[in-house]
């Protein structure tokens, strides 16, 4: 959600990529934002990657012929489609996040237990999927480690984990579509040591299912929306909280903290004019799955002088008739200056 500035940028020419710029953060997130998961695949399983290396790659090019090999490996395994990001860590070294949905008719074949198992038979269907994310975990850490054997990567470093549903992907686009420029392992400074250039930072690769369904809201239901949100957020902190401390877990609790003493950019405090006008244009980036922010915004607009107008709709890259537009995502839409019934 954002209050979108009239002017119309037009973008650059694409030259050598020296690190993240707010261009490259925000084209990640929005895509990662557009992703249609009602549409995707039932008979596919998603695979959460996390990859680290001990000593640095000699420079980009080494490290992007070292990712191309490994998506390469993932989709003789029955990969069908995959996110990148390239980030660094503290010591300035380059790790890999990697999320990609794998055909579970294909991947079958990673487990001997499993090769001769129909999917369809929901009999057993669960013991299935939890034989096939064993070995697709193994099986991409040994790719990984064989890789980049001369770079020291140890099996304990790699992270490697099945995500179920729509809760692992939502946990997974939060974490990276909420990361800006700015974020310390994207900063520009962080860039090796002898590397001229990063290379590009994230990508994708298979048919993605998206759809972006646009509003124009006026400045009351944005505000609205925008504490209803804030509302959402935190009551979820506090559920998130308790759980964390109920069972123990003091990871949990501690993002859980982090996300209740968070006071936003909304001029809490501060007193001043360009604080208070910043405020105004100060956008969301926060993911949230399509319920719910239909909810808010049906009840932000429950107000006598609410205008909520479709701006686009783009379904997997095609501008698209607002008429057509998913039941879950529409709403009412009411004309400037009218009151709703």
């Amino acid at each position: 959600m954002a209050q979108v500035s009239p002017h119309k940028r037009t973008p650059g020419k694409r030259d050598v990529c020296t690190g993240w710029t707010a261009g490259a953060a925000r084209r990640c997130r929005d895509f990662l934002m557009t992703i249609d998961t009602d549409r995707l695949p039932p008979d596919e399983i998603g695979m959460a990657l996390s990859l680290t290396v001990k000593d640095c790659p000699l420079d980009s090019d080494d490290w992007s012929r070292r990712r191309k090999l490994l998506i390469q490996r993932m989709q003789r395994l029955g990969a069908t489609r995959h996110h990148w990001v390239t980030e660094w860590q503290q010591r300035g070294h380059p790790h890999l996040h990697l999320f990609a949905f794998f055909d579970l008719h294909l991947a079958k074949r990673v487990s001997p237990f499993t090769a001769d198992a129909d999917p369809s038979d929901p009999l057993i269907r669960d013991e299935l999927v939890q034989h096939v994310t064993k070995g697709l975990s193994v099986a991409l850490t040994d790719a990984w480690l064989t890789l980049c054997a001369d770079l020291r990567a140890g099996p304990r470093s790699q992270h490697v984990v099945a995500l179920y549903g729509l809760r692992g992907w939502m946990q997974y686009v939060a974490k990276h579509s909420a990361r800006g420029a700015e974020h310390y392992q994207r900063q520009r400074h962080a860039l090796p040591q002898g590397w001229q250039k990063s290379g590009r930072l994230w990508g994708k690769g298979g048919h993605w299912p998206t759809v972006e369904l646009v509003y124009d809201v006026d400045d009351r239901t944005w505000f609205r929306m925008r504490r209803a949100k804030r509302g959402l957020m935190r009551a979820t902190a506090r559920t998130q909280l308790a759980k964390g401390l109920a069972f123990g877990n003091v990871a949990q609790a501690r993002s859980a903290r982090r996300q209740l003493a968070f006071r936003g950019h909304h001029g809490h405090g501060d007193t001043s004019a360009d604080k208070a006008r910043s405020s105004r244009l100060r956008g969301v980036s926060v993911f949230l799955n399509p319920g719910q922010a239909r909810q808010l915004l049906l009840w932000a607009m429950d107000h006598p002088f609410a205008r909520v107008t479709v701006d686009r709709l783009v379904i997997d890259g095609v501008e698209t008739d607002p008429a057509h537009a998913p039941p879950g995502l529409s709403v009412p839409c009411t004309p400037c200056g009218r009151a709703r019934g």
